[in-house]
């Protein structure tokens, strides 16, 4: 009978620090032990460096936590999103790998900036925005309570994956003078390209060159159906009609070089040329991005909703509503009712990282280097921006001071 017991309580126990080792993620071996009075902790990777840093938002203390590094010794820029499930030693960030363009899921050590890739990529979709929460709001934990592991399993990954792609190649277009379809090109310095800047254009030099350069945003028709298998998505031949508008938008880098072969001949044979990655492609109102669920354990994802936007950032309390900006505006989205609501217009351009804290809501300008409290409710900065001492903030995860990864409040 105690041999039973025993080996009872031992399989208890493996259950039990099976169960710890997952929510705890990376090893945590030869890590320091923090000192955090504060009840809240804001962690940040900055964009162009890979610098993982912790903020105390009671007493303002900035602490370098170090590089974010893979065990090979790549530091992942521009990580693009983050969250954060109570009690874990691991940030989950999200990382568009500049070797394939595909987004990767990583876990970012948050006592050592210790980095590793975690199992299958997000496919080329740019991930700009991302957040850990439970399904139904539950009640408010105090500042000393810790919360419970039975509410952890409860948090779900929430992301904004905007629908990116390779791009290059050519197509034969149809300049058309219509307003809502006319060609429309907004190069690099922000100049336009219309069909009435092609008019009476000879082109006898350059090779018929009109411009050749980075772009911004395209709008154009294809002259003619079917394949136009000279240009290519993702390394296959994209199928377009006449019937449709496509607009291609730059969100990593896009050059283009248009051209007409037949200098002095009619606008039909003008030719766009395109070169191009982590760009997005829309057909008519086809959705621009999507709200997908991710599994923190494999990286696996399923959509939530369709957007018409490529939003940035994402914050929410419960999985019913989730705040975005877009420009400078703040939207609510519902995906219950699969609608994209404008709440107003932000104070300051440029804000992303949104964050949700014990009912308020954050996020990060990088037009001013600060964090933002913004009032959920009509877009407004409530009180002063907060100097974190910190620039280029893409992501930005907040911890409760009682939800240390040891599972114990740092005091």
């Amino acid at each position: 009978m105690e041999r039973r017991k025993s080996l009872l309580l031992g399989g208890v126990i493996l259950v039990g620090l099976a169960i710890f080792a997952w929510y705890n993620g990376l090893p945590r071996a030869g890590r320091a032990t923090p000192v955090i009075t504060d009840a809240y902790v804001l962690y940040g990777v900055g964009s162009g460096t890979g610098e993982l840093i912790r903020y105390g938002l009671e007493s303002g203390d900035l602490d370098p936590i170090g590089t974010v590094r893979l065990s090979d010794g790549t530091v992942p820029t521009g990580v693009g999103a983050s969250a954060y499930i109570p009690r874990n030693t691991n940030i989950f960030a999200f990382w568009a790998d500049p070797s394939d363009h595909h987004t990767k899921l990583v876990y970012i050590n948050s006592l050592t900036a210790a980095a590793a890739i975690v199992g299958q990529d997000l496919g080329t979709g740019r991930i700009t925005g991302a957040v850990a929460v439970k399904p139904q709001a539950g009640a408010a934990l105090g500042d000393g309570q810790p919360t419970p592991l039975n509410e952890i399993g409860q948090h779900e990954v929430f992301a904004v994956r905007a629908l990116t792609v390779d791009v290059g190649g050519e197509i034969n277009i149809n300049p058309n003078s219509s307003p809502d379809n006319e060609l429309l090109i907004v190069k690099g310095d922000g100049g336009e390209i219309t069909r009435d800047s092609l008019k009476g254009n000879l082109l006898l030099a350059l090779g018929g060159v009109y411009y050749e350069g980075p772009a911004q945003y395209v709008r154009v028709r294809a002259k003619g159906d079917g394949v136009q298998n000279t240009l290519l998505v993702n390394g296959s031949p994209y199928v377009m009609t006449n019937e449709r508008q496509y607009t291609f938008t730059i969100r990593g880098n896009l050059n283009v070089k248009l051209y007409n072969p037949r200098a002095g001949t009619p606008s039909g044979h003008w030719y766009l040329q395109f070169t191009g990655a982590d760009v997005i492609v829309q057909e008519n109102t086809a959705p621009l991005a999507q709200i997908v669920e991710v599994n923190p354990r494999t990286g696996a994802y399923e959509v939530v909703m369709p957007l018409g936007r490529v939003y940035e950032g994402l914050a929410a309390s419960t999985s019913a509503k989730f705040y975005a900006t877009y420009g400078q505006e703040l939207y609510e989205l519902t995906p219950s009712a699969g609608t994209e609501t404008l709440i107003g217009t932000l104070e300051y351009a440029d804000t992303k990282a949104l964050e949700c804290v014990n009912g308020r809501l954050y996020g990060f300008s990088a037009a001013i280097d600060r964090l933002i409290e913004i009032n959920p409710s009509n877009g407004a900065t409530v009180g002063s921006p907060i100097d974190l001492g910190v620039l280029d903030m893409n992501t930005l995860t907040f911890m409760r001071g009682a939800d240390a990864p040891t599972g114990a409040r740092f005091d």
